[in-house]
């Protein structure tokens, strides 16, 4: 959680959100390694952590954030999506900019689908398929759509950019760029999914 390594380790990344987070923010986290991160590293004193959990449709949070914002204007609303949701539905953000939501999404972008990746490997070790793709400069996309796009690359960073995207009251795009071999916490989860598996063939 501590480590200044570049890329940046999404442990240390959450540390350092957590560090920031107003006490009335809105977190919004989307499906996919993101999510892993987020509910092992992050701690809310009140229920306002929001998610599509089980395994849900990717993309969702990169465009509910917006409905979010729109429902409780005067609270930041924080969206940590991955690169791979963000391609789903990261069209939504001129939704935001129309709208004047200023919703700030925070891209762990690691060039990969990486819990479908990591998922993958448990049953086809290194032969995975279709899970990783050429990196996309998310903030020039989010620039192309209206809204305030910034890249951060090192440890550090996040605690510079993300007041100023609070206060600028525009929709954000932080497009972090992520060590692509870190992997969650997904051991036991595994071992439970195995487990029901094997409970309903019984039956």
């Amino acid at each position: 959680m501590h480590s200044k390594d570049v890329p940046i380790k999404p442990q240390a990344l959450m540390r350092e959100l957590q560090e920031l987070l107003p006490q009335d923010a809105i977190v919004f986290a989307d499906t996919g390694n993101h999510i892993c991160w987020a509910i092992h590293y992050l701690k809310f004193d009140q229920p306002n952590f929001i998610s599509a959990f089980g395994m849900l449709t990717m993309g969702y949070a990169t465009a509910a954030a917006i409905g979010g914002k729109l429902a409780a204007p005067d609270r930041p609303v924080i969206a940590i999506v991955g690169d791979g949701c963000f391609l789903m539905n990261g069209m939504e953000v001129a939704t935001a900019v129309n709208c004047n939501a200023p919703v700030v999404w925070i891209v762990l972008n690691n060039a990969k689908l990486g819990l479908v990746h990591e998922l993958q490997k448990f049953s086809l070790g290194e032969k995975t398929v279709s899970t990783t793709f050429n990196r996309v400069n998310l903030a020039k996309v989010a620039e192309g759509l209206g809204a305030q796009g910034f890249t951060i690359e090192c440890p550090g960073e996040l605690s510079e950019i993300l007041p100023r995207a609070l206060e600028s009251g525009k929709p954000t795009v932080i497009d972090v760029i992520i060590d692509p071999d870190e992997v969650p916490p997904l051991e036991r989860w595994v071992r439970g999914v195995g487990e029901l598996n094997a409970r309903l063939d019984y039956l």
